[in-house]
């Protein structure tokens, strides 16, 4: 039982992994450059970028509402009904009245549409 427990969690990571590096790994970052590495650690300078944000109330139900607040945003849920590129990072700060979760805009994108939610 435990045996089988343990290749079914190493196929989930497995494919966890994958999906990272195919998917994630194709995405669209904002421009940086490093200033400084020591290890796996970078000390980064990121030109300036756009974000389309929310904010929401504290915990975890609160943080994947918010997200997907921005995702319905970029999706299509604008005054364009335009769908535009997903970027990574995705940004959470806790604040003192709760959550933000930002979405990095591409660069690709010149005119941002309105959003059709006021949550934006």
């Amino acid at each position: 039982m435990i045996k089988v427990i343990v290749i079914a969690l190493g196929g989930l990571v497995g494919l966890w992994s994958g999906y990272t590096v195919l998917y994630e790994g194709s995405l669209e970052r904002p421009t940086y450059n490093v200033l400084h590495k020591e290890g796996s650690v970078e000390i980064r300078a990121y030109n300036s970028f756009r974000v389309a944000q929310t904010k929401r109330g504290e915990g975890k139900e609160e943080l994947s509402q918010g997200f997907r607040v921005v995702a319905r945003y970029i999706f299509g849920g604008n005054e364009e009904q335009k769908s535009m590129s997903m970027t990574v990072p995705v940004i959470q700060e806790n604040q003192s009245q709760g959550m933000q979760v930002a979405f990095v805009m591409s660069e690709k994108e010149k005119d941002l549409p309105a959003p059709s939610s006021s949550a934006v």
